[in-house]
């Protein structure tokens, strides 16, 4: 009586399949959503970086600094909506 509390209950071949292909199915699915949405973060953010440092590099050509005062030089219509 005390060999049948160690004994496992017989389950089916199908049982089985299923427990060894669940099993590590429920630990690499969470792996590879996780790095599925960093590499899309990454792809989609690569042209939002593109033109966020094209726009600062233009920015940057129109700021001069003189006698210690920095003076952001604006010509033509972009003055004009600068000072409404």
């Amino acid at each position: 009586m005390a060999l049948r509390l160690f004994q496992r209950e017989r389950r089916s071949l199908f049982g089985e399949i299923l427990d060894w292909m669940l099993t590590p199915l429920l630990l690499l699915w969470p792996i590879s959503l996780a790095l599925t949405w960093l590499v899309a973060q990454n792809i989609a953010g690569k042209p939002f970086d593109r033109a966020l440092e094209y726009n600062v590099q233009a920015l940057a050509k129109l700021v001069v600094v003189k006698n210690n005062q920095v003076q952001f030089n604006l010509t033509g219509p972009p003055r004009n909506l600068a000072c409404r």
